[in-house]
């Protein structure tokens, strides 16, 4: 876990954890989560975004989202491009396409653990999900350090021998989408 020390948000200061970008100009908010201030910050986007999608944070700093389709679908392709795995998982909130290496407001981006999505935009899940469930989106390790989606990327429970995939959970289901 990522720590930050914040002197003003409470008397004397305190450590939060770190969760991502908050979107304000002043200090004086109380959440936990204000990590930095933009009045009007941006991210770049590494290949098309569409609406409602995951990215994931790059080496470079730029998003690279999991495909290139706005659909529900269960026939996406998914990116096959690398990716930290140590970065953060978002999750873009908005209808409005991006074209690549364009910026995104941070204010409609969301740290995977402070948001609610709709799997269907990002991968091929349909309407199969269990409540309850916890979502892991799995990866292959890559010799420079890097990681690319697994051939099956989604997984709901931690395999129990050694596999030599890499799994970064993102939430706990609360629907079947």
């Amino acid at each position: 876990m990522l720590f930050v020390y914040n002197s003003s948000r409470v008397s004397g200061g305190c450590w939060d954890m770190v969760y991502g970008y908050y979107t304000t100009t002043t200090n004086t908010d109380t959440k936990a989560y204000l990590v930095y201030e933009y009045s009007s910050g941006s991210k770049k986007v590494k290949t098309d975004l569409h609406s409602y999608e995951i990215l994931f944070t790059c080496k470079d700093g730029t998003l690279l989202p999991v495909n290139s389709v706005y659909s529900t679908g269960t026939s996406k392709t998914l990116t096959t491009e690398s990716f930290d795995p140590f970065g953060e998982v978002y999750y873009y909130n908005s209808n409005t396409s991006v074209s690549a290496n364009n910026a995104i407001l941070v204010s409609a981006l969301h740290i995977m653990y402070t948001s609610s999505l709709d799997l269907r935009y990002s991968f091929n899940t349909g309407s199969t999900l269990t409540i309850g469930d916890v979502v892991y989106v799995v990866c292959s390790p890559q010799s420079d350090g890097q990681v690319k989606l697994a051939s099956n990327p989604i997984a709901f429970s931690l395999p129990t021998t050694e596999d030599g995939l890499i799994y970064k959970r993102i939430g706990k289901c609360y629907s079947t989408y």
